[in-house]
């Protein structure tokens, strides 16, 4: 479900960014986040998948979202921690989950 939302939402980003201009980058960028980060956070309620890491970066997913509505112009910091930590995360998700499926 997750997966739609974001093929969506990145849809809308392509026809809102053409329409309107790069200005509102910040808030496509916020949604994205956002929708992210909560289906991180229901899909990590599903037992044996890594759910600590999958909760972990969901809720960085929602603190960075909220970061950029609340101030658009530290933007491109942001986006540099948040894939920094969000390539960590996923290491660290797929480690756990191999270690699930090796049990």
């Amino acid at each position: 479900m997750t997966g739609i939302a974001c093929l969506l939402l990145g849809a809308l980003a392509v026809v809102l960014i053409w329409g309107l201009g790069v200005g509102i980058v910040w808030l496509v960028v916020s949604a994205f986040l956002l929708v992210s980060g909560a289906g991180g956070i229901i899909g990590s309620f599903r037992p044996g998948r890594g759910s600590f890491f999958l909760t972990l970066l969901g809720i960085i997913d929602i603190i960075v979202a909220i970061l950029v509505i609340t101030n658009p112009l530290i933007l491109p910091i942001l986006i540099a921690w948040y894939v920094l930590f969000w390539g960590i995360s996923r290491l660290m998700l797929a480690l756990e989950i191999r270690r699930l499926m090796s049990l």
